[in-house]
Formats: structure tokens, C-alpha cells, sequence
């Protein structure tokens, strides 16, 4: 059976990806970021604020509070964050992706 993650590879390319978390914790991030976008992507395009707040409240169920999540286009950031909790990526070369727990 195949993750999200590797669901969404196929065909696609990821631009870039930085994260200090460990590989257990990145692989289900991973897949929580990619099952909000998707749900949260209608005919109209993405809603991010809906595809957010799904991720930021998956998160905090799944390893507490309080996690942040920045989505969006041409951003750039500098954050503190809790060690091993910052995954920085891209969803199909077009959304930018930041989480993090403070």
C-alpha cells in the first residue's frame, strides 16, 4: 500500500524540502499536509485557510498543542521553533508549505 506521500510523487516533482524532524514524525507530516490540501481543493482551486486550519488541528490532536501552519505562495519566513518539529516544503511545485510547534 502506498502513502499519501508517495501517492503524490508520482508524476510530480518536489521543489524543495527542509525539516529537522525525525523520519517517523516527517512521513506522517508529510501525509497530513498533502490529506488537508487535497480535501481542502475543490473545481475552484485550494482553500488555504480551510487546508490550514485542517492541518494546524490534525497536529495539535496527534502531538499537542500549539503547532503553526503557513500556506501559501511567494513567502518567505524566519521563525523559532521547538527542535525537531519544522517541516518546510512545497505540494506540487506551487504551494509553499511551513509548519512548526513554538
Amino acid at each position: 500500500t502506498q502513502s499519501t506521500w508517495e501517492r503524490m510523487m508520482i508524476g510530480k516533482e518536489i521543489i524543495k524540502e527542509m525539516s529537522d524532524m525525525n523520519a517517523e514524525m516527517l512521513t506522517e507530516a508529510k501525509d497530513i499536509v498533502i490529506s488537508g490540501i487535497e480535501s481542502n481543493t475543490a473545481s475552484t482551486g485550494l482553500n488555504m485557510e480551510a487546508a490550514a486550519k485542517n492541518i494546524k488541528d490534525t497536529l495539535d490532536k496527534k502531538y499537542g498543542p500549539s503547532w503553526h501552519v503557513i500556506l501559501g505562495e511567494g513567502y518567505s519566513f524566519d521563525v523559532s521553533a521547538q527542535e525537531k518539529s519544522v517541516l518546510y516544503m512545497y505540494y506540487n511545485g506551487a504551494y509553499g508549505i511551513l509548519i512548526y510547534k513554538a
